[in-house]
């Protein structure tokens, strides 16, 4: 919002108010010469006003697309950033479950030779099933940040993409104000 105002600011097509810092007569003779000098001069700033005009259009027309690129930037890290903490959330699933898993490997440890064995049996199952659970949140977290990779890189050709067609406008735009001057000439 900011840009759009700045933008407008300089760019705007008008002819500023004349003004003087004296008083009496040498700002009344300041003031009329400086009026003359403005008419005298419009032929040559009137192109300058008319560029200012076409390049604020140019520039008004960008702001959108360069609005829905930074929306577009601003979901991607929220998604971003909610995959990150579901994946957090089940690392500390992983995590607690483990820790619960091995308080119960002490206990079973205390019990006799025979449920010993028939427990180990148990709990190898249940590592090999966390490892496997682990194994696939990581492979999944593997892909999520491969997308996300991939969606930030595609953010960021199509901001060139757009960058380098507001150069191309902009160009086109000086060509023609060249081939105007030329042609005038």
């Amino acid at each position: 919002m900011s840009l759009t105002i700045a933008l407008w600011i300089t760019i705007t097509p008008w002819s500023p108010i004349l003004v003087s810092n004296r008083s009496g007569f040498i700002a009344r003779v300041e003031l009329w010469l400086k009026g003359h000098l403005k008419r005298a001069t419009r032929w040559y700033a009137w192109e300058q006003v008319n560029f200012n005009a076409a390049v604020h259009h140019a520039l008004r027309d960008m702001v959108p697309i360069l609005s829905a690129h930074e929306e577009e930037i601003r979901q991607l890290r929220a998604q971003a950033d909610s995959r990150s903490q579901e994946l957090e959330r089940y690392q500390e699933s992983l995590t607690s479950q483990l820790t619960h898993l091995q308080s119960e490997l002490a206990a079973l440890r205390s019990l006799g030779e025979a449920q010993k064995q028939q427990t180990q049996l148990q709990l190898s199952s249940l590592a090999t099933e966390l490892r496997e659970r682990d194994e696939h949140l990581l492979e999944e977290q593997r892909v999520c940040f491969k997308q996300l990779s991939l969606e930030t890189s595609e953010a960021a050709i199509l901001e060139d993409r757009a960058r380098r067609k507001a150069e191309t406008v902009l160009e086109d735009l000086q060509r023609r104000i060249e081939q105007f001057e030329k042609g005038k000439k």
